[in-house]
């Protein structure tokens, strides 16, 4: 399996990227499944290209950006947890009947908080109809200490779901599911959260995910941060600390996956709005942000993509805005599927640029503007 894994805030969560990513590699090399899918809904819109998660409202949701969880850091592969005591809470994560894996998943493997005093949970695997039911299997969550906790399933052909739903005997604390085929192939992981930063990475139990880190074994980690940390708010930090922090995030990144491929995505165009004077201003931090960077990610052996750039510079997202059909959202921020597509193009192409040029040598590459002196 060639293991590709996708941090970054809300325009990585919302898997129009991501996912377009995933569908381009697996068709191309081979479809390794969903990949790891959060047992929660992060939000209200929560989606995933392969699969659709429901839940009930009783789960605990935590995670570094959410002031009313406990701040322990005990997140997983993710960053986020879903806890639960309640045997009337359940989770359920179903194939799309259009996904390119329906029908055919292979493996599952639960991941899951270990700790004193910790619940079991009852996992069924169903049919691609809900009332038939494949399997059907009770996991333990207690240990003397906290832990990473996993267990690994082996599904039947036909899965077309997985859920999971306390006994009711103790706090289960959930992380999410790994969702594989057999076989070569690629597989995709998308972990972003909305609104977060790349120093929330920072507050995570560097244990636990240190070793769901090693367990996914990635071929190629992508970093995709930087806006929300150029608003200008309250939560906005000294450069300097900014610095320092992106610093400790990349070498905990390194350390943690060694033999992987690193990439940092970086922003996108963000403009100032002036209400009064109706007009686009640049955001200075923002390029302040992104030439931090461009120094550091080299520095840690991680190639940089330059998302300004490929929009066409500062100004750009207005164009983008007003396109016909418009390829980013009247918040000058988000994109929209048709945009995130785009850009998961072009950064597909890039990934694989050498790859390509490798494998048929009649391609030539064509020097950029800036080296022909243009």
């Amino acid at each position: 399996k060639v293991r590709v894994l996708m941090y970054g805030a809300s325009g990585t969560a919302a898997d129009f990227g991501a996912g377009y990513l995933r569908l381009y590699l697996q068709h191309r090399f081979g479809d390794g499944g969903p990949g790891f899918i959060p047992l929660g809904r992060m939000n209200r819109w929560y989606r995933h290209n392969e699969v659709t998660v429901e839940a009930s409202k009783g789960w605990r949701k935590e995670h570094a950006q959410w002031p009313k969880g406990r701040m322990d850091g005990h997140y997983g592969l993710l960053g986020a947890s879903f806890a639960s005591s309640s045997k009337r809470d359940w989770v359920r994560v179903l194939s799309k009947p259009e996904a390119h894996s329906a029908g055919a998943w292979s493996s599952a493997e639960l991941q899951f908080l270990r700790q004193p005093g910790g619940g079991r949970m009852r996992v069924v695997v169903e049919g691609e109809r809900p009332e038939i039911t494949l399997a059907s299997l009770t996991v333990a969550t207690a240990a003397d200490e906290i832990a990473p906790g996993y267990h690994a399933i082996a599904l039947p052909p036909g899965t077309g779901a997985i859920s999971v739903r306390p006994v009711g005997d103790g706090e289960v604390r959930l992380f999410g599911v790994v969702i594989e085929r057999d076989g070569r192939g690629v597989v995709v992981d998308t972990l972003g959260i909305n609104g977060t930063r790349a120093a929330n990475q920072l507050k995570w139990n560097e244990t636990i995910w240190r070793d769901a880190i090693a367990r996914r074994k990635p071929a190629l980690v992508t970093l995709s941060y930087g806006t929300n940390e150029s608003v200008g708010g309250k939560e906005d930090v000294p450069l300097p600390q900014y610095r320092e922090e992106l610093e400790v995030v990349l070498t905990r990144l390194r350390d943690a996956a060694p033999d992987a491929s690193c990439v940092l995505i970086l922003p996108t165009d963000y403009p100032i709005l002036d209400k009064d004077a109706r007009e686009l201003q640049p955001r200075p931090r923002l390029l302040e942000i992104m030439e931090i960077q461009r120094e550091l990610g080299p520095a840690h052996g991680c190639g940089v993509w330059d998302g300004l750039a490929f929009m066409g510079g500062f100004g750009a997202m207005a164009r983008w805005v007003h396109a016909d059909p418009p390829l980013a959202r009247g918040d000058y921020l988000h994109f929209t599927r048709r945009g995130s597509v785009l850009k998961s193009m072009v950064l597909s192409d890039a990934l694989l640029l050498e790859y390509d040029w490798a494998a048929d040598p009649s391609l030539t590459p064509v020097p950029l503007a800036a080296e022909r002196g243009l």
